[in-house]
């Protein structure tokens, strides 16, 4: 009997493919993600330095407050980008879930067709047993024993 071959292999290899550029995607994203949450922690801890010090000069504390509002900016700004990074997160989730999906069902169909294939090798081995099984006993017959 031939060797086991699954017609659908390229397909399963194709479905691998893409859930390992589901992965990426979804890494990348998760990673956006951190890098804005460590951007805005780098923000606070600038802004809380900045309450600590203390200034008695007036422009001193002009440019405190002027940088103290520039860190806001930069903060709501950051704040838009990881809602929108958390969004793109959520849709490289539901993408690598439907990847992963589609791969299973092929995978399921191989060990099926594999397991088709297995059955019928023992049941072809069985008959040759049987087959050779039968002649032997026919030939001891046929010999007198």
């Amino acid at each position: 009997m031939q060797k086991f071959k699954f017609e659908l292999a390229s397909l399963l290899e194709f479905r691998q493919q893409e859930e390992q550029t589901a992965k990426q995607a979804y890494a990348l994203a998760q990673q956006a993600v951190i890098q804005a949450q460590t951007a805005t922690t780098k923000l606070l801890n600038e802004k809380h330095l900045i309450f600590a010090y203390a200034s008695k000069s007036v422009e001193l504390l002009q440019a405190q407050r002027r940088y103290l509002i520039d860190i806001e900016n930069q903060m709501t700004t950051l704040a838009l980008q990881k809602n929108e990074r958390e969004a793109a997160v959520k849709t490289t989730q539901a993408a690598l879930v439907q990847a992963q999906q589609a791969r299973q069902v092929i995978e399921k169909l191989y060990v099926k067709k594999l397991a088709e294939y297995q059955a019928e090798v023992k049941r072809t081995e069985q008959i040759f047993l049987d087959e050779v099984g039968t002649q032997n006993y026919m030939r001891q017959q046929a010999s007198g024993y």
